[in-house]
């Protein structure tokens, strides 16, 4: 039998990248509130939580092995946010494509994150084959900071998941319509790319 949505937090400006995490008291959902440069989290109650201030617009999110929490910027970078809200940068991957970048998943187990680039359309202009979004990467951020771009000819990705076992990352082409997977590799590189 289907449950009846419940509204659980109102008056955001742009909700991206949610993230479910548990914790002592049952668990909280983490997320971006893009426009209003804001990192936050609710519980199943409605209590809402301003995590961290990102001023150049949070949006995807995760957490490395080691427990420590980061947030990819529209900027295209990489940032480790602390336990008091600060903001550091461990990776630019705005340098490897010139493109700014959007959501992102984690890799619990190793740590690599994956991370999708974008070029804007003009939402002015009615979509038409003069008006789309040109392709873009999936970037791949190592522990260590270093990255470099794992896969290309993205068509807006968007979405992405890790399965449980670790071996498959699939995400969304937002503007191919279609859902794209691919083998990771023991060095995190992905492979065998297909449509899901």
């Amino acid at each position: 039998m289907a449950g009846t949505p419940e509204l659980l937090v109102d008056n955001l400006f742009f909700p991206e990248g949610p993230r479910w995490r548990a914790d002592d008291a049952g668990g909280r959902l983490w997320f971006s509130d893009v426009l209003a440069s804001q990192i936050k989290s609710v519980d199943l109650d409605g209590n809402l939580q301003v995590i961290a201030e990102v001023a150049e617009k949070p949006s995807g999110l995760g957490w490395w092995p080691d427990g420590r929490f980061v947030a990819v910027s529209l900027d295209g970078k990489l940032n480790v946010i602390g336990d008091d809200g600060s903001v550091t940068e461990v990776a630019d991957m705005q340098a490897l494509d010139g493109f700014g970048c959007n959501d992102c998943v984690v890799d619990s187990q190793r740590g690599f994150s994956y991370v999708g680039s974008f070029q804007l359309l003009d939402e002015m202009q009615h979509p038409s084959p003069f008006n789309m979004c040109r392709f873009s990467n999936i970037h791949l951020v190592q522990p260590d900071g270093s990255a470099r771009i794992a896969a290309e000819r993205m068509t807006f990705p968007n979405g992405a998941v890790i399965t449980p076992d670790g071996s498959t990352y699939i995400v969304a082409e937002s503007f191919a319509n279609r859902l794209s997977a691919f083998d990771i590799q023991d060095d995190g590189s992905l492979a065998n790319r297909r449509v899901w």
